[in-house]
């Protein structure tokens, strides 16, 4: 969800990252136990979990992918940090208060 609001190099980024794996869909039980191993954005809980957070500059840590040229990583790193800079997080509002 917020996709509309995501920066535009956060968008990009994320597309690169599931642009081969596609996005993806959590495995059941059963795929589990077959081996099954999941795809597009599940096998990266921190990102994900960064990206619902708007939190960018996290993001940029958690997007290195195994079997990919460097180049390419280094890319979807460097979109993240600057979405980072374009709408950085916000506190969270118990955070923000000063007292």
């Amino acid at each position: 969800g917020g996709w509309n609001t995501f920066p535009l190099p956060a968008q990009l980024a994320l597309i690169d990252m599931v642009y081969n794996p596609g996005q993806g869909r959590p495995l059941s039980v059963t795929g589990r136990r077959a081996g099954q191993r999941e795809q597009g954005l599940f096998p990266f809980p921190r990102l994900r979990a960064s990206v619902a957070k708007a939190d960018w500059a996290a993001a940029s840590r958690e997007c290195e992918r195994q079997g990919l040229q460097r180049s390419r990583n280094i890319w979807t790193r460097d979109q993240f940090l600057a979405a980072a800079h374009i709408a950085p997080p916000r506190p969270e509002p118990h955070r923000a208060l000063n007292f």
